[in-house]
């Protein structure tokens, strides 16, 4: 889907998406100077700022479901390629349907089971045992939004496919074409 600018509410879901993975890679740039200047001060004063572990595990996981939709959207998934180009147009179209099928509902469950887990953490204000005392329900929430979104990119990409009347939306990009795409 890379390869095709997409438009309407498309085009809005890869602009979205392409904001929340800045964020999400910027958040993890940011977090390796943390982490790095946390060792160096542990190592060189002798003291911790504390909780650097815990705030970039809670990072990690928002930054990895954020980027989700974007990797989704730019067809840049991962795919089993030696498999997937072994057989004809129509066999990796039949791939494409179902690695879509699969990502949907597994991702929706997840995304369903994070936010529900972010609710009851809200309700029954669960806090992490750590010295921070973390109200958990905040990374939980981005957590699932992160999930929510990538599900909703997969809606969307299934509605552009039916819409185009084509499963190239679903396909991964070949890398070669997207690295082309890219020095135009």
């Amino acid at each position: 889907m890379g390869s095709d600018a997409g438009g309407g509410i498309l085009g809005g879901a890869r602009v979205g998406a392409q904001v929340m993975v800045w964020i999400a890679g910027g958040a993890l740039v940011l977090m390796s100077f943390v982490i790095t200047l946390e060792t160096l001060v542990r190592k060189f004063a002798g003291f911790s700022f504390g909780s650097v572990n815990e705030m970039s595990s809670y990072l990690f996981a928002i930054s990895s479901a954020w980027a989700l939709g974007y990797a989704l959207v730019e067809g840049a998934h991962i795919r089993i390629t030696m498999l997937r180009n072994v057989f004809g147009p129509r066999v990796r179209a039949a791939f494409d349907i179902v690695a879509w099928l699969v990502f949907l509902v597994v991702f929706a469950v997840i995304a369903y089971r994070a936010t529900e887990l972010a609710w009851d953490s809200y309700l029954t204000n669960a806090r992490a045992p750590t010295p921070n005392r973390t109200q958990l329900f905040l990374p939980q929430a981005l957590w699932a939004f992160g999930m929510f979104t990538a599900v909703l990119a997969a809606v969307l990409l299934g509605v552009q496919s039916l819409r185009l009347r084509s499963t190239r939306p679903l396909a991964p990009v070949e890398e070669a074409e997207a690295e082309l795409e890219n020095l135009k």
